[in-house]
């Protein structure tokens, strides 16, 4: 679904696995909403912190500025619009591959960190 409200571009609901990398963590989270201009993305225990960060989910990539978190989620400014391929591409993944709650998630991570495995 495709939302507008107060914001200059609309946003993609999604529920993607991703990795937010800033200088002092790579974190596991879950992608939560896509604009070309930002992303909102909810992490577990590990706060990002505001400025420079890296996202990427299932093959793409963006580098952006985290501007707020709050209540584990945060937003991230993108410093290049997304091209319009990456938001279409990742609907189509969300469809196929979204994540359906919350829980399933957290044991999912929870058993690959029992076992080691390094997982987006």
């Amino acid at each position: 679904m495709i939302e507008c409200g107060r914001r200059e571009q609309s946003r993609l609901r999604v529920r993607l696995r991703c990795r937010l990398i800033t200088l002092d963590h790579d974190i596991k989270a879950i992608l939560v909403d896509l604009s070309r201009t930002g992303a909102r993305i909810q992490y577990g225990t590990t706060n990002p912190g505001r400025g420079d960060a890296v996202l990427q989910w299932y093959g793409m990539e963006a580098f952006g500025t985290v501007v707020w978190t709050r209540a584990g989620y945060c937003g991230l400014r993108f410093h290049d619009p997304l091209p319009h391929a990456a938001i279409l591409r990742s609907r189509e993944i969300n469809d196929a591959d979204g994540i359906r709650d919350d829980r399933e998630l957290v044991r999912e991570i929870a058993r690959a960190w029992a076992v080691g495995e390094r997982r987006v």
